[in-house]
């Protein structure tokens, strides 16, 4: 079987985290810490599949564009939970090393150069799935959606304000319209 990636949606609760696959109908975890959460939610994701195969029900496959959509979901929700007073811990620290030779912003390059190929990967895969228009430049949509979640992150950490968190979401649903081609709607 080919392996398939499935978003996990981590939410920070009164006593804990919470972990969700919203792929998985009933696929949850929980733990006390980030890092507890989401080792839970690795042993919770490989028994859920387990046990469906064991049952001989079919595993969802997830569609790219859904976990393209979760994942800005999930970077916008990160940011709006206030869960670091700086906004995405990654995209501040660059900011201030990005100009720093060092081991530091080295490892945060690499960092963010795997998350613009992961997002780069779910958008050919959503190319595929006919989802997105196949002439649609992968790397031009996936910079494009970053700029958006950049600059809500930034106006989100000076502003304090819930608005530009809408304003990506409402901009990056407008360009992924508009990559589904003429007369198809993002599915």
């Amino acid at each position: 079987m080919a392996r398939r990636h499935y978003v996990a949606i981590v939410e920070q609760g009164r006593d804990g985290f919470g972990v969700f696959f919203p792929d998985l109908p009933g696929c949850t975890s929980a733990g006390d810490s980030v890092a507890e959460a989401t080792r839970n939610a690795e042993e919770a994701l490989a028994g859920w599949i387990e046990v469906t195969a064991e049952h001989g029900e079919p595993i969802p496959a997830p569609s790219a564009i859904e976990r393209l959509r979760r994942l800005v979901d999930a970077y916008l929700g990160y940011i709006e939970v206030d869960t670091f007073p700086g906004g995405c811990f990654f995209a501040s620290v660059l900011a201030e090393v990005d100009m720093q030779p060092g081991a530091v912003r080295d490892r945060l390059v690499a960092f963010l150069g795997d998350w613009l190929a992961r997002l780069e990967d779910v958008v050919r895969e959503a190319q595929a799935e006919g989802a997105i228009d196949p002439e649609e430049d992968p790397a031009q949509l996936v910079f494009e959606i970053e700029a958006l979640l950049l600059l809500a992150n930034a106006q989100f950490v000076v502003s304090r304000s819930h608005d530009p968190i809408g304003r990506a979401h409402r901009g990056i649903e407008r360009r992924l319209a508009l990559a589904a081609g003429p007369g198809r709607p993002a599915r």
